[in-house]
């Protein structure tokens, strides 16, 4: 081989291995931009729901505590924070959870994801309920300086996504929710807002899952059994987690799909 071949394959080998570590490197940085965004999500959203626990404490102090303002404030901070987390990963949605079980006996819990959500606390699922996602009518575009406007949602917009559940086992106790054909359980702070950050990606056909400062492992269900044999029907005949039907697009349809449902002529579909 001549001196001017030998330097063509010196330089083509060179540019290979520049390229591979470029390529490297953009992996590793966009690994890295999603995990930097669950952690300061978090960091913001607990300096931020901080205020709430505050105006618990000043109305438990001057014997003035009212749920309705409270729950109707948080509301409208979770859709604000929602906003403003869009501005920053839109690939993320959110369920919020907010113990108040000291002074009523419940707790708030509201799904910003862009699916049905299947609640119960501790092992009752005969007590499940359902709330529907509203990621779709959250508007990317918050400020912090402009939190509690409610970004221009009301909070009949939201009726359907969010609720104060009551809770009879008193102490601690944990909250189950169930995304697709995944279950997370959480152990709830009381008395402090939590939030549940949920990544729109699969890794391993499941979503991460961050609740404040950690990642949650999920467990596997079979949705069919699950929906039959324990949720109420009141809860399984009006979710897209155990009717087909209700799927209304191909994506979701067969995503996380343990029901076995099939996109045909625009229709999800039971096989038969």
């Amino acid at each position: 081989m001549n001196t001017r071949g030998q330097v063509y394959l010196l330089a083509a080998l060179l540019l290979g291995v520049v390229i591979f570590g470029l390529m490297y490197k953009l992996n590793v940085a966009h690994t890295q931009v999603i995990d930097d965004d669950f952690i300061e999500i978090s960091t913001n959203y607990d300096r931020e729901s901080s205020r709430f626990v505050n105006y618990l404490a000043q109305g438990k102090l001057h014997n003035d505590f009212n749920l309705t303002t409270l729950i109707n404030n948080f509301s409208e901070f979770t859709v604000d924070f929602s906003s403003y987390a869009k501005t920053q990963n839109s690939h993320f949605g959110f369920v919020y959870l907010f113990d108040v079980s000291e002074q009523t006996n419940a707790f708030f819990v509201g799904n910003y994801l862009d699916q049905d959500l299947v609640v119960y606390v501790n092992n009752d699922i005969a007590n499940s309920i359902l709330l529907y996602g509203c990621y779709s009518s959250i508007q990317a575009g918050a400020q912090f300086d402009s939190f509690g406007i409610g970004a221009g949602i009301s909070l009949s917009q939201i009726s359907d996504c969010s609720s104060l559940q009551n809770i009879t086992s008193g102490g601690m106790y944990n909250v189950t929710f169930v995304i697709g054909d995944v279950s997370y359980s959480v152990p709830i702070v009381l008395g402090v807002p939590e939030i549940v950050i949920v990544s729109n990606a699969f890794n391993d056909r499941q979503r991460e899952v961050f609740v404040n400062d950690y990642l949650v492992e999920g467990k596997r269900i079979i949705i069919r059994s699950f929906c039959q044999d324990q949720l109420p029907l009141s809860v399984s005949s009006l979710t897209e987690l155990c009717n087909c039907d209700k799927r209304n697009n191909e994506e979701r349809c067969e995503e996380l799909n343990s029901l076995g449902c099939l996109w045909s002529n625009n229709d999800c579909v039971m096989p038969s």
